[in-house]
């Protein structure tokens, strides 16, 4: 019923509490595809040790990093279940998050989803900035909806009539994807009334008022010129991906026995 695709660039500190995270999960009906864009640490190392802990798990990775819209849709191509549901590796689900997300789903059905976002670390200040995010999320979504790729479930339908995520945006591939997604006729939009966790280590690698002050302006633009920010046009600092388009996806895919190769 559900791919969950988690995409992971030198995470073997994060990615740990993901996985753990998943396989605590009361709701278990879901193969769990890590997408690996070629990390220099140990995040490869992380993914196949705790892949036992997974009735279908599959390691795939890429010869070189392309930035995440590239990942997410490497995973999405990988995908055999309808549901998506993509995380970046530094979020950390409730126990009952799957099983109560996938009843929200049924009880009311919807194309694309997101959820609020909760810090798991960080001061005040970044606690209140998911705040902040949180109730522009929401205040916003009749007239500027927008999702948490963090976070964010979709459809393999939906998903390859869309083409994937942008892999030429420098920032706010997720939410363009929503956008574009919400031209499609019929197509059902819903932020679910659930929370995933996640770090503030972006904030503390940019600085709090600064990474704020990005996302403000690059929200602002794309509110009033409905146009999109390209790569080159700003400058996507963490994470270190490099923000080349193209090439070809690696073709090396961990998977049949989670955690013997």
């Amino acid at each position: 019923m559900l791919s969950v695709i988690v995409i992971a660039y030198n995470e073997e500190r994060y990615l740990p509490a993901l996985l753990e995270s998943l396989a605590k999960q009361t709701w278990r009906e879901f193969e769990l595809i890590v997408v690996d864009s070629h990390s220099r640490d140990r995040t490869r190392e992380a993914a196949r040790a705790r892949g036992g802990c997974f009735g279908d798990f599959h390691l795939v990775e890429m010869d070189r990093p392309r930035g995440p819209a590239r990942a997410r849709n490497v995973g999405a191509a990988r995908a055999t279940r309808e549901r998506l549901l993509f995380l970046d590796a530094d979020s950390v689900l409730a126990p009952t998050f799957l099983e109560r997300a996938m009843a929200a789903l049924a009880e009311r059905p919807a194309d694309v989803a997101t959820c609020f976002i909760r810090i798991n670390e960080g001061g005040l200040v970044s606690r209140a900035g998911a705040l902040l995010f949180n109730a522009g999320l929401w205040a916003l979504r009749p007239v500027y909806p927008t999702a948490f790729g963090a976070c964010l479930f979709s459809t393999r339908e939906l998903h390859g009539a869309l083409g994937g995520f942008d892999e030429q945006l420098a920032l706010c591939e997720d939410c363009e994807y929503v956008k574009r997604a919400l031209r499609r006729p019929g197509v059902r939009f819903r932020i679910l009334p659930l929370a995933f966790g996640t770090s503030d280590r972006r904030s503390r690698a940019e600085g709090g008022a600064r990474i704020l002050l990005k996302y403000l302006g690059v929200h602002a633009y794309r509110l009033l010129t409905r146009k999109e920010l390209a790569k080159g046009r700003v400058v996507y600092e963490y994470g270190e991906y490099d923000q080349q388009p193209g090439g070809q996806e690696a073709g090396r895919i961990w998977g049949g026995s989670p955690g013997a190769r």
